[in-house]
């Protein structure tokens, strides 16, 4: 649980003064503000129609003592106070349109005596006066204090007559003294100090550069309230800060320009209540009409001190920008001036004609001056002010170290906590005491004001609140006094208000992990229905609400502009940290507690269906004809997870559907080690998001899912002889030949047709799969005699066995022997008979070739001849199938006259060697009948004559 406490201050008094001389404002046409109340409340009773310049001064308890204009003095019943000869205070020598007419000191040591010092710049008449005010009978009267019968005192005389608009105070580092400053327009400073015995009028004179011309003269002075330094804004000119040394008087020559007048006009100034930073506001005429109709563009500054190049931490708080959107009339110059609850007040006209327009029926505050600029809280038209009175261009100045504070500490983180309300919560502890004061016989007093009672209720310095209950609300004061070093009795004085509140728990709430089910790319969440009621967890939702923020940061600072909405959409695949502040309605920045948890939306998966996994039999389980292989599952896992990351998804594997479906452990197969198959074995498949196992896909063919199991399957070795025989069979007797290695295919397997054949010269190449004989060289290996080869039998599931081939090259082949025999057609019938039925034009004779077994025998040299046998056939199927020889009949042949080979026969010869007879050899032998001529009879005898011979 947080808390937010609120910064307090608590104010110096001199003697008997403290911060309450501040209490009261009045300013502007009729306008005022009380700062007995917190916040403080506008007041409309004030006499005052002034277009600039006012003072206001009260009494240590905040009651209000006089006012003025610079020409004219109230007293607290908002009459014209009276001279003591009874004439109306209303022709002092200041002006109401003078940037400061008037600043108020009190005279050290007396109850009762005030000065007014009044500044005054016209064309002919300039001046720095100050008058006497005695307030001995509580109404005041202004008096002649050093008799020579004048109620005022030129403090100018002698010192020229071109004077400023700008007068400050400050309290002097010596006892009792304070510092009273104007300019003039001739580049002096005067400090006059004032002390238990009057005021001085010689004074201290700083010549400084950087001086202030005619131009100039308007615009504010300030000293710090640390009196450190001093600011002074010129009008037209420049805005410079010097060093202002209050032991002395003395303004440093050290002047350093913050602006100029290109800028805009610097007019307002203040200093934050810890004198670090500085606040600066401009104006720039933009109409270009008369002075009094003219609008233009404001703007408010913030310089920090405490920076080494004080001028480069410039930096824009606030603007209003003449026909801006937002400000359409922009803004004119205007007064800022810290109040006693340490906040700076600002007054910002729309113009300078009179009554006022626009927002000078406010006042607008920056809440927390002595933060740095980026953390600045500027609130427009913070305070209304009483209907029909208004702020124009001047806020009173008062002695700055009126406002000087002392911290009061929280004392759990040393804190400084402020004038505004503290909130609390219930069961909360706190410890709060005042920064440590010098002085003797020091007294603390504490006490509580509920509206019912008002008690003392400690004398410690430290004011412990424990366990804090709502009753214990209400308003606390501190009253210290002591005697200061300079033996002047003093009182710091504070108050603050505390409020205690039911405090806020917020109950943890578990991360919420969920599947984009409909995988739109986004899942909606609505806050209040879905995350609130388990937050509050019973607190009343009346009295608390929680808030949802994506930042620790915006959650702590509730930074409502960017608090989520209560439907929160969560984009798949991001991890939305979600931070809920649970608040107290009423003291939302004080009773707050936060947690975060997270919105995980997770993808299903989109897995690829996986296909059959297939290993060959091996000899890993001792033997490979078992149809036992070992497979391991991760494997499979790139394939199933397709384009899904790995890093984002988990791959399990189980023998069953439901232990898919439950994830169980006990069916769950390991998929890193190797699992024994035999044939076969169906696996079922969980893919889940690793973020949530609830966002899965489950194998479940059933369910109709795109995402099915698959098979396991243990596929044979292809069955081969080994090793396998291929003959040659080859007519050179060195048996120096080729061989086409297909040939041995139906000698390896008997289901050659379906398998594929990878051929190799050596048993460790056909091992590793390289060197593999492809192309023409399978049907031409070269072989002398005898040799070897490997092959590969691959299945058409690409399992693979390696036989080895032996080759034998043996005699024997195809001869050129094409031998013809010629006969003439004989005078037999066709069975060579001699009988009735004779005919020798029949195309058929007898044929002796039983001589073409021993030529041919004779083709191969005698002494390397094989053993050979010489069949004979009349057709070319019968010497293929080695039947229906027709050895018996080669040396009495009767050719069968077959037309188609124009009377001739072709015998073919088969050549078989004994020695092998997977080795033959093929001859022919061609029959010819030649036919017989035909001689025609003569039709009559022929006759001749006998010759000489």
């Amino acid at each position: 649980m947080k808390n937010l406490s609120l910064l307090l201050f608590i104010f110096l008094s001199l003697n008997l003064f403290s911060q309450k001389e501040a209490n009261i404002w009045y300013f502007g046409e009729n306008g005022g503000l009380d700062f007995n109340t917190s916040p403080p409340q506008a007041i409309g009773d004030g006499q005052l129609s002034t277009r600039e310049g006012c003072s206001t001064f009260s009494d240590s308890n905040g009651d209000l003592l006089f006012y003025s204009d610079g020409r004219t003095v109230y007293d607290k019943n908002h009459n014209i106070m009276t001279y003591t000869d009874g004439s109306p205070a209303n022709n002092l020598l200041g002006d109401s349109s003078s940037t400061q007419s008037g600043m108020i000191v009190p005279k050290p040591k007396s109850s009762t005596i005030f000065y007014l010092f009044t500044v005054y710049r016209s064309n002919n008449t300039d001046g720095f006066n100050y008058y006497t005010i005695d307030m001995s009978d509580g109404i005041g009267k202004l008096i002649d204090e050093d008799g020579d019968g004048i109620f005022f005192t030129n403090l100018s005389a002698g010192l020229g007559n071109t004077w400023t608009e700008k007068v400050a105070a400050v309290r002097g580092a010596q006892c009792n003294e304070f510092w009273v400053v104007s300019p003039g327009r001739n580049g002096n400073f005067y400090s006059f100090s004032v002390t238990e015995s009057g005021v001085n009028t010689t004074p201290i004179i700083s010549n400084v550069n950087n001086v202030i011309g005619n131009a100039g003269a308007r615009g504010y002075l300030k000293l710090s309230p640390d009196g450190s330094k001093l600011a002074v804004a010129n009008q037209s000119q420049n805005c410079i800060l010097y060093d202002f040394n209050n032991n002395t008087g003395i303004i440093e020559n050290n002047g350093i320009i913050l602006s100029n007048d290109n800028n805009g006009g610097s007019y307002g100034l203040e200093f934050s209540i810890d004198s670090k930073k500085l606040y600066l506001s401009t104006h720039t005429g933009r109409t270009g009409g008369s002075f009094n109709t003219e609008k233009g563009d404001y703007k408010l500054f913030q310089f920090d001190l405490t920076q080494t190049v004080i001028v480069n931490s410039k930096t824009l708080i606030h603007e209003q920008i003449f026909g801006s959107v937002d400000f359409p009339d922009g803004g004119f110059r205007g007064g800022l001036q810290l109040g006693p609850d340490a906040k700076i007040y600002a007054t910002i006209p729309t113009q300078y004609d009179n009554p006022p327009t626009g927002d000078a029926g406010f006042l607008d505050v920056i809440d927390n001056p002595t933060a740095d600029a980026a953390d600045i809280i500027f609130r427009k038209n913070a305070i209304r002010l009483v209907a029909g009175t208004y702020a124009t261009q001047g806020l009173p100045p008062f002695i700055s170290s009126l406002l000087l504070p002392i911290e009061i500490v929280d004392t759990d983180d040393n804190t400084i906590i402020n004038n505004d309300n503290l909130e609390l919560c219930v069961g909360q502890d706190k410890s709060i005491g005042p920064d440590p004061v010098s002085g003797d016989n020091i007294v603390y007093e504490w006490r509580f004001d509920n509206g019912n009672t008002n008690d003392v209720i400690s004398n410690d310095r430290l004011l412990d609140l424990i366990d804090l209950q709502v009753a214990d609300s209400g308003s606390y004061s501190l009253k210290i006094e002591l005697t200061d070093p300079c033996g002047d009795i003093t009182q710091y004085n504070g108050e603050f208000n505390l409020s205690v509140f039911e405090a806020a728990i917020a109950t943890p709430l578990s991360d919420i992990i969920e599947c984009d089910d409909d995988r739109s790319g986004s899942n909606s969440f609505d806050f209040l229905v879905d995350t609130t009621p388990s937050i509050l967890d019973g607190l009343d939702p009346t009295v608390f609400e929680v808030l949802y923020f994506d930042s620790f940061l915006a959650a702590n600072d509730n930074v409502r502009d960017t608090d989520l909405p209560n439907t929160f959409v969560a984009i798949t695949g991001t991890t939305n940290v979600i931070y809920a502040r649970v608040q107290n309605i009423n003291a939302s920045f004080a009773c707050y507690d936060i947690i975060d948890f997270s919105i995980i939306i997770t993808d299903i998966p989109t897995p690829t269906q996986p296909t059959v996994y297939r290993l060959c039999d091996d000899d890993a389980s001792g033997s490979d004809t078992d149809t036992i292989s070992f497979f391991r599952l991760d494997t499979k896992d790139s394939e199933i997870l397709g384009g899904i990351s790995a890093t984002d998804f988990n791959v399990s594997y189980h023998t069953s559907l439901s232990g898919a479906q439950t994830n169980a452990t006990t069916d769950v197969i390991d998929k890193r080690t190797d699992l024994a198959v035999t044939v076969s074995q169906t696996i079922f498949v969980r893919v889940e998001n690793v973020d949530n196992q609830n966002c899965s896909v489950i194998s479940d063919d059933t369910a109709g899912s795109a995402f099915t199991s698959f098979e396991l399957l243990v596929d044979p070795l292809p069955v081969v002889t080994n090793p396998a025989e291929l003959i040659q069979c080859h007519n050179n007797p060195n048996l120096n030949t080729t061989v086409n290695l297909k040939l041995v295919r139906v000698n390896i397997s008997t289901n050659y047709e379906n398998e594929v054949f990878e051929y190799y010269a050596t048993e460790s190449d056909a091992i590793a799969g390289t060197s593999e004989i492809t192309g023409t060289d399978i049907e031409s290996y070269p072989v002398i005699g005898t040799g070897e080869a490997w092959v590969r039998v691959i299945s058409d599931q690409n399992c693979y066995r390696i036989a080895k081939t032996d080759i034998t090259v043996n005699f024997s082949a195809d001869l050129a022997y094409n031998k013809t025999y010629t006969l003439c057609d004989d005078f037999l019938d066709i069975d060579g008979n001699d009988n009735a039925n004779n005919d020798d034009m029949d195309g058929v004779s007898t044929f002796d070739f039983s001589e073409t077994e021993n030529e041919i025998k004779d083709f191969f040299p005698a002494a390397s001849r094989p053993d050979l046998d010489v069949f004979y056939y009349e057709t070319e199927s019968d010497r293929a199938s080695s039947v229906n020889d027709i050895n018996s009949q080669i040396a009495n042949h009767r050719n069968n006259n077959d037309p188609s080979f124009a009377n001739n026969q072709t015998i073919y010869v088969k050549i078989i060697n004994n020695t092998n007879n997977g080795c033959t050899g093929t001859a022919n032998v061609f029959l010819q009948v030649d036919t017989v001529p035909l001689a025609n009879n003569l039709a009559q005898p022929l006759s001749l004559c006998d010759d000489f011979d």
